[in-house]
């Protein structure tokens, strides 16, 4: 085992993957060890951890620090795509089959051609290959605290429609943690320049038309230029180091 007082000259950022057992842990030893900090990877998780779990955790013991997903160099590639096909990548985790026949059955009303990816069947070249070849995507997700899967689509510049369930995603994301009143998300990283996010199916049809017909307005990869290039995480990573100790 190691003794972390053989460490306290060191500067120590712990996470983000650990379980709710480890996450008791490292509370006693950032409260015990000024020197060791958590990180998370959304802004969302931070709350969680200070406001929500009774730690005693402070705003500067929780650091929030993304993967990143790309290099800039393939960002601006994905970005200058412009010929693709004129179908739906349909992203499917955590969620109802009843939820995924209501989208395919919208779809095929509209004449539109599909391809569902379900969490745990796909390879990922796949999915990033038709990210880059389809015309837009739709996302049935519940709360992630990154949702590496989703930025993936957003990195190759693909327009996404999300349909969130708010009361599934306070579930989830409570009964994980073991408390109550916890809200998430299945998009941490979000900006209107990525598509357009709805809370229910009823939002769904009316708000869909709008932005398939507006899809060349939308352009994921500036959210993921902003924040989670691999050259941006490492840059932030370096900065956190330098002042948050």
């Amino acid at each position: 085992l190691i003794n972390l007082e053989d460490f306290k000259n060191q500067k120590i950022i712990i996470g983000p993957l650990y379980n709710l057992e480890q996450q008791n842990r490292l509370s006693g030893y950032v409260k015990k060890y000024r020197n060791i900090k958590i990180m998370v990877a959304s802004k969302t998780n931070q709350v969680i951890l200070i406001d929500k779990m009774n730690l005693g955790l402070h705003k500067v013991d929780v650091i929030i620090c993304p993967s990143g997903v790309i290099s800039e160099e393939q960002l601006t590639k994905n970005s200058l795509i412009t010929t693709r096909k004129d179908k739906c990548l349909i992203y499917f985790k955590n969620r109802s089959q009843k939820d995924l026949n209501k989208v395919e059955s919208f779809l095929e009303t509209k004449d539109i051609d599909y391809e569902i990816f379900a969490y745990g069947e796909y390879k990922n070249k796949a999915l990033i290959n038709a990210a880059k070849n389809y015309k837009f995507g739709i996302c049935l997700d519940r709360t992630e605290s990154q949702g590496f899967g989703i930025q993936e689509m957003m990195s190759s510049n693909l327009p996404l429609f999300v349909w969130e369930d708010p009361k599934l995603n306070t579930s989830a994301i409570s009964k994980y943690y073991k408390t109550q009143n916890i809200t998430g998300t299945a998009v941490p990283y979000w900006s209107n320049d990525c598509g357009v996010r709805v809370n229910s199916y009823e939002d769904f049809e009316n708000y869909f038309d709008n932005f398939y017909n507006n899809i060349e307005s939308f352009s994921p990869s500036k959210l993921i230029k902003e924040n989670l290039t691999y050259e941006i995480v490492e840059k932030n990573l370096n900065n956190i180091f330098e002042t948050s100790f």
